[in-house]
């Protein structure tokens, strides 16, 4: 079914975006963005196509809104551009806290978004780089104003964040970990194999 003829929506109808957006994330996690239907994301939020479609004129338009609210939401409790929270284990540890309180939520983002359209690809490619512009908080004056990472710490983070991307795919598929692993005990590897990555394997915020 295709959106509105001019492009433009009726002034008259109330906005339901956000019960759209929460829709569209519990039905793409489950089935991804190629075997999910906007009939499914319509049916999930209890309203009919054609009302869907005011709000989202292609099912690519709509999950692109989805991953970007989960990235918004990594950002906030990852303190992303100002304070980290905590410690680098802490702040891995509140990541699987998440997983675990909104698993739909994580499964659509490190399970169903990568590589999924090119505008997501895109995405994520900026997701990876501001994490990694994130971690040289931890390294001392590596995320001082002025201050430029040294490559070899750059390579680091990366490595960092491909790691905790990685295990983020792995625990939340359950294809490498088994069920008597814990989340805590998940986050905390992941915490200890970061500091080891990074150049003074603090972990701490740097002054």
């Amino acid at each position: 079914m295709n959106g509105p003829a001019n492009g433009r929506r009726p002034a008259h109808r109330p906005s339901r975006v956000d019960e759209v957006v929460a829709a569209g994330i519990r039905v793409f996690a489950g089935k991804g963005l190629a075997g999910a239907t906007m009939a499914e994301v319509a049916e999930e939020c209890g309203m009919g196509p054609g009302a869907l479609y005011y709000h989202f004129s292609t099912k690519e338009e709509l999950f692109a809104e989805c991953v970007r609210s989960v990235a918004d939401d990594v950002a906030r409790i990852t303190g992303h551009g100002g304070a980290p929270p905590g410690s680098l284990p802490e702040v891995v540890r509140l990541i699987y806290d998440w997983y675990a309180a909104c698993p739909d939520k994580a499964r659509l983002f490190f399970l169903a978004a990568p590589g999924s359209t090119p505008e997501i690809a895109e995405m994520w490619a900026e997701f990876v780089e501001e994490h990694v512009r994130d971690l040289a908080r931890y390294v001392d004056g590596a995320g001082r104003p002025g201050r430029r990472g040294s490559p070899v710490g750059d390579l680091a983070a990366r490595t960092a964040i491909g790691t905790a991307n990685a295990a983020a795919m792995a625990w939340l598929s359950g294809d490498l970990f088994e069920a008597r692993v814990s989340r805590t005990a998940v986050a905390d590897a992941v915490g200890r194999v970061m500091l080891r990555l990074l150049p003074d394997g603090s972990g701490k915020p740097a002054a």
